[in-house]
């Protein structure tokens, strides 16, 4: 089994383990700990990390990507996606 085939199957485990009709809160935590609201589900992505640009395109949700890094070369349909820079660039 390939490594992308297992990432999508562990995925579809942990969603399939969710309690019907329970959703978590549409709020998230900035980095000092400060809640953030959303008045509404996010509808596109900026993926900082070529990783996470490929498993989000393994699930389906490429078309929600609308940024990515320079390094970001796989799937190829990723770099139809405008670069935003290198990202997290260590120094």
């Amino acid at each position: 089994m390939s490594f992308r085939r297992a990432w999508v199957i562990a995925l579809a485990l942990v969603a399939a383990c969710a309690k019907p009709g329970r959703r978590p809160p549409a709020a998230l935590y900035d980095d000092q700990g400060r809640p953030v609201a959303l008045e509404a589900p996010a509808q596109r992505v900026v993926s900082l990390s070529p990783s996470i640009t490929d498993l989000l395109f393994a699930i389906g949700a490429g078309p929600h990507v609308v940024g990515r890094t320079r390094w970001d070369a796989y799937p190829p349909a990723a770099t139809a996606v405008p670069s935003v820079g290198d990202g997290l660039n260590p120094d």
